[in-house]
């Protein structure tokens, strides 16, 4: 990184650790010399990686972005919360239901979707606690320096299905349902879940069995608010948890 992207990564993981609103790239950083600086960021939060994310999956998402793929992210271990965690550490906390695929196998090589029931041993129950807070309107740009809006994330039970296209989601908040929709509305599940492993392979991660891979929100983002949560996957099973 030179001297500019550097300052820039100090200034994401500061703004990251004390809950502040994070700066925005330059309008001229590239995508490449922006996931430069994930990097730094990363490596400024801990570097103990212990999955990968995306932001933007479903194409309309890239679309509204100007992006023509999914936005990668590092899950931190320092980022995996539990029950009671305090949304006042976040700048602009958003809620995310989402599916999480748990790697049964070490990996070098770049995968097809045709891989995916062999590399991957569990689903998981997910949650994303995304944090949009930005000095301004943030570009896809600033989606990929900030670690894909990297905020905290939740890890609830295995699932078992028939085709991870089709189970149905419910995030409720205090007793009310504030998202429904199906896990594959935002694109094919197993190939996202292979996008993240070879971006993961092509940026130079170690990609390692056991890591967990989210693949995106499901149905709208919501703003995440204190309260009593219960994410809901169909007749497969749920999870609840408190925000404070």
């Amino acid at each position: 990184m030179n001297s500019r992207q550097t300052d820039l990564a100090d200034k994401i993981a500061h703004a990251h650790q004390g809950g502040h609103a994070r700066p925005n790239a330059d309008p001229d950083l590239s995508l490449a010399e922006a996931y430069e600086v994930q990097r730094g960021v990363v490596s400024r939060l801990g570097e103990s990686v212990v999955g990968f994310k995306s932001a933007l999956s479903s194409t309309a998402a890239q679309t509204a972005f100007a992006m023509t793929e999914p936005v990668f992210g590092a899950l931190l271990a320092e980022a995996e919360v539990s029950s009671g965690f305090e949304l006042a550490e976040m700048a602009t906390p958003m809620i995310e239901i989402e599916m999480g695929f748990q790697l049964g196998a070490t990996l070098t090589s770049t995968l097809s979707p045709e891989d995916f029931n062999q590399v991957f041993m569990a689903t998981l129950m997910t949650i994303d606690l995304a944090d949009v807070g930005f000095v301004s309107r943030p570009s896809g740009v600033d989606l990929v320096t900030s670690n894909a809006a990297g905020g905290r994330f939740l890890r609830g039970n295995a699932i078992q299905y028939n085709d991870p296209n089709t189970v149905a989601v419910e995030l409720m908040h205090n007793g009310e349902v504030i998202n429904a929709a199906v896990s594959g509305d935002i694109g094919d599940q197993r190939a996202l879940a292979v996008w993240l492993v070879n971006k993961a392979l092509s940026l130079g991660y170690e990609v390692n069995s056991g890591m967990l891979v989210m693949t995106g929100a499901i149905g709208q983002i919501q703003p995440a608010k204190p309260g009593h949560y219960e994410a809901r996957y169909g007749d497969f099973g749920n999870f609840s948890f408190d925000l404070v």
